[in-house]
């Protein structure tokens, strides 16, 4: 079997963001510096060309139906550090883009970009759809189809990537974007932490509130992933002190007890007296729930709630973390923007993905997590990739307190039977500090059944928290 390269998947833009980018458009414009002095209007016209030629480019890109072609088009577009370029995306994410020429055809682009060409290698990658049915010319981008929130929030997250730079009108358009983006659920993960920040200086509006209270519903101080956001709302509480959010809270207590350890943590933003719930845990669960409710509902019956004057909270100045700042084209002719991200086609026709997990006792949160998500995991490749398999690998060590050293699940692209198989799987063993990664490799490597031909990208997904032992990291390099 040919060799498998380790692979580490990451967020989708991040996987397909060089097929447009404007990187291996720059070099091949044309616009390499001849010798000797330029002016500086020579150079300000270069750059201006390419802006505008990016930006005409691009709009042929996000008027595409396909919600995948759009998404690779909104990071592409996103490298450029101009406002033009901003107002895209605030339209993008407002579902506001109203590109000034019709979309060209594919035959058209192609042969606007025979010139963009160095050494006989095009550098603009140029997708051609499957042959469909013909239809009625239409520009319009179907609101409901797939992906397409997620092309919004794409755009949201460019925005959040330039957000020092935004005038004050572009920032307002994108806090306005964000509360209805937040208010139709659209923040997932980390994001949500962004949100929140972003969203705490406006202070507890109508709106705010709601998603607030929509955000307080959809998190769980169980998960580690879900503890930030809730260490945010947190803060943001203690400095909106709202008793309208207070009220929805304790009111939640009387019918859902999983919401009252979290509850109780956000309510204490503000400074209280009542003692910590855990006070009452020798009583038993149910004395300690009781007792907890009642201390909160005599606090917000005798609490004097002052909210914030506008503009008295700081703005939130973060940045992504998803997405690199753009840049300012300041050389047209630097081969940086030759090189910069240059892959093959975006075209995946099967992915066979395996996970590799240590499943020594350290690892049970992350093997909780995986067991929790494969569905949603499985759902997000195969938006990318219809023919998408998962398999699992769980490796321990070679000691006594293991019961083995790996376990092999075939690739499948039945969701409910990773189900099944994460349920059985067990947490338990280690101890010392090295384990036996080379073992989980090894049988990923050549156990599993991976589909054949050239077409199947392949990818193994290592997961965990202990280093191989030293006399297998040759054999690990080699694999």
């Amino acid at each position: 079997m040919p060799r498998i390269k380790l692979t580490i998947l990451v967020l989708i833009g991040v996987m397909t963001c060089s097929l447009f980018c404007p990187s291996r458009l720059a070099w091949a414009a044309g616009t390499k510096a001849k010798s000797g002095k330029k002016t500086a209007s020579t150079g300000n016209a270069k750059m201006e060309r390419l802006v505008k030629y990016y930006i005409r480019t691009y709009s042929d890109y996000l008027q595409s139906k396909d919600w995948k072609t759009r998404a690779m088009a909104v990071i592409s577009i996103s490298k450029i550090g101009d406002p033009r370029v901003t107002d895209i995306l605030l339209e993008m994410m407002n579902d506001t883009f109203t590109p000034q020429t019709k979309p060209a055809s594919i035959a058209a682009v192609r042969s606007r970009n025979k010139f963009l060409t160095v050494s006989k290698r095009p550098y603009l990658i140029v997708f051609t759809a499957k042959k469909r049915k013909k239809q009625p010319p239409s520009t319009e981008i179907p609101m409901q189809s797939s992906g397409h929130s997620f092309v919004k929030i794409l755009a949201w997250e460019a925005l959040h990537a330039r957000a020092l730079s935004l005038t004050a009108e572009q920032r307002k358009r994108w806090e306005e974007g964000t509360v209805e983006l937040a208010k139709k659920k659209q923040f997932r993960g980390a994001m949500r932490l962004s949100m929140i920040n972003l969203l705490t200086p406006q202070g507890p509006t109508v709106a705010n509130r709601q998603i607030y209270n929509d955000l307080f519903k959809r998190t769980n101080s169980m998960y580690p992933r879900d503890m930030p956001v809730i260490n945010s709302m947190r803060t943001t509480f203690g400095l909106w002190q709202s008793s309208d959010i207070a009220r929805s809270m304790i009111k939640k207590f009387q019918t859902h007890h999983n919401s009252i350890c979290r509850g109780d943590y956000i309510l204490r933003g503000m400074k209280t007296d009542i003692p910590a719930m855990q006070t009452w845990f020798d009583e038993g669960s149910t004395a300690m729930y009781i007792k907890t409710v009642r201390a909160w509902d005599e606090w917000l019956r005798n609490t004097t709630f002052t909210p914030p004057k506008p503009g008295s909270i700081k703005p939130y100045k973060g940045t992504s973390t998803l997405l690199d700042p753009p840049l300012e084209i300041k050389d047209p002719g630097d081969r940086k923007w030759r090189k910069d991200l240059e892959i093959g086609e975006f075209k995946i026709r099967r992915l066979d993905v395996t996970f590799v997990v240590d499943s020594t006792g350290t690892m049970r949160e992350v093997v909780n997590w995986i067991r929790r998500d494969i569905k949603k995991i499985l759902r997000a490749f195969k938006m990318v990739c219809p023919k998408t398999r998962i398999g699992v690998v769980f490796y321990r060590d070679r000691d006594k307190k293991s019961q083995f050293v790996v376990q092999v699940h075939p690739l499948t692209p039945n969701a409910s039977l990773l189900v099944r198989i994460l349920s059985k799987a067990s947490v338990r063993g280690g101890g010392d500090k090295p384990e036996a990664v080379y073992d989980g490799l090894y049988a990923a490597i050549h156990k599993q059944k991976w589909a054949r031909g050239d077409e199947t990208h392949k990818v193994i997904i290592l997961a965990g928290d202990a280093p191989p032992h030293k006399e297998t990291m040759g054999k690990i390099e080699t694999l």
